[in-house]
């Protein structure tokens, strides 16, 4: 019993060990401050917002890609129904 404590105690140790270890070189290796990147990350959310806004609506999308959206959600169907009817769920 004893043994086996004092194996998980060492297992223990050496998982805090590696963590430890792992954060100080994450903190030394680090390219940029955290400031710098919460401030850059920011930026790039504030560019998707732009462009997400610039995006068309889905009313919006020429002819041929709603020919090509209804072809698919077709061959989708089929494919289900197929799937189903051969699990004898459909």
């Amino acid at each position: 019993m004893t043994e086996n404590k004092n194996r998980y105690t060492m297992l223990l140790a050496a998982f805090i060990a590696g963590g430890l270890t792992g954060a100080a070189l994450a903190i030394l290796f680090a390219p940029r401050a955290g400031e710098e990147i919460r401030s850059k990350l920011g930026g790039l959310l504030e560019t998707l917002k732009e462009k997400a806004g610039e995006a068309p609506a889905g009313d919006a999308l020429p002819a041929a890609d709603m020919e090509q959206r209804g072809k698919l959600a077709e061959q989708i169907r089929r494919r289900k129904e197929k799937l189903f009817g051969k699990a004898g769920l459909g």
